[in-house]
């Protein structure tokens, strides 16, 4: 990192640290990992979702994959299975 911008490197892990660190406190408030997305100038983003009392109709979904109904999985269990 340093090669590419100088002195940003310690910048750049305490802001890892610092979002790391607030993540349980965005969980406890029913937000859960939704993704991490691509930001300019290589400053990546992430995404946290929370459903806000939303009704989701599971069965409707097609599962593609083994990853796909992984991931139905980890969004039911995250939202408190509210179907």
């Amino acid at each position: 990192m340093d090669e590419v911008c100088p002195g940003t490197a310690g910048k750049e892990i305490r802001l890892v640290t610092h979002v790391l660190s607030a993540f349980p406190l965005f969980a406890n408030l029913g937000f859960f990992f939704a993704g991490v997305m691509a930001g300019p100038g290589g400053r990546d983003r992430l995404v946290m979702q929370y459903l806000n009392n939303l009704r989701i109709a599971y069965a409707s979904f097609r599962i593609a994959s083994e990853e796909d109904r992984e991931l139905l999985a980890y969004v039911r269990q995250c939202a408190g299975d509210r179907a």
